[in-house]
């Protein structure tokens, strides 16, 4: 988790910038204020600028408290144009842009069963996003380490491999990690490394056409 104060945006933050910020990847981040009474500026609504202050836009979209706390920050592709929109007594800015670099929205945190976050283990095969060669790799967990409750670090190496790569990986759901064969098409899987099926919520109903006295 990320402790951030009204000032930082994702390219001041030295903690973001040392991040590989797949796109659509997620992390968690804890924030002192609302910062609504703070200068600092913020460009865009519901997807803001890379230089926006994030608690601020955290704040404007609805998902931060006005005593601060934390939330989920969910990597966007930048866009050509962010609008001005007032929201929550605040009133953001617009501009225009080349569409180049990130922008950022917020993710609500979830609680689902189908999550890999819940699953990982030791020796799971899982489908992992190398940043440096743009492109998904069967990855095998070797460590995990829980930082906090919705986050773990992983040391993950690279199946079919002889040589390990190692990789340490702060990760979230949904962000650079993924049960194995999501990403990769044909990858042998075995059974506790997929992705679980969803449990139905329909209810067994049993209708008994006899004596009331005899119905099971």
């Amino acid at each position: 988790m990320i402790i951030l104060d009204c000032s930082h945006s994702m390219i001041n933050n030295e903690q973001i910038l040392k991040r590989a910020m797949v796109l659509g990847s997620t992390f968690l981040i804890s924030c002192v204020s609302s910062c609504a009474t703070e200068p600092d500026d913020i460009w865009g609504s519901q997807i803001y600028s890379e230089d926006s202050s994030i608690c601020k836009s955290a704040y404007h979209s609805g998902v931060l408290p006005a005593n601060g706390g934390q939330v989920i920050v969910k990597i966007e592709k930048s866009l050509y144009s962010y609008q001005q929109e007032s929201r929550n007594g605040l009133t953001s800015k617009s501009k225009r842009s080349m569409g180049s670099g990130q922008a950022f929205s917020f993710a609500q945190v979830e609680n689902s069963n189908d999550k890999i976050n819940d699953f990982v283990f030791p020796g799971m095969q899982i489908d992992i996003y190398d940043n440096n060669l743009k492109k998904w790799l069967p990855g095998i967990v070797e460590i995990i380490n829980q930082i906090s409750k919705n986050e773990k670090k992983l040391t993950v190496s690279k199946e079919g491999y002889a040589k390990e790569f190692n990789q340490v990986i702060q990760w979230y759901y949904p962000t650079i990690a993924d049960f194995c064969g999501e990403k990769i098409n044909d990858r042998k899987c075995n059974i506790q490394s997929k992705k679980p099926k969803p449990q139905s919520d329909n209810l067994e109903i049993k209708i008994c056409f006899t004596a009331k006295e005899n119905c099971p």
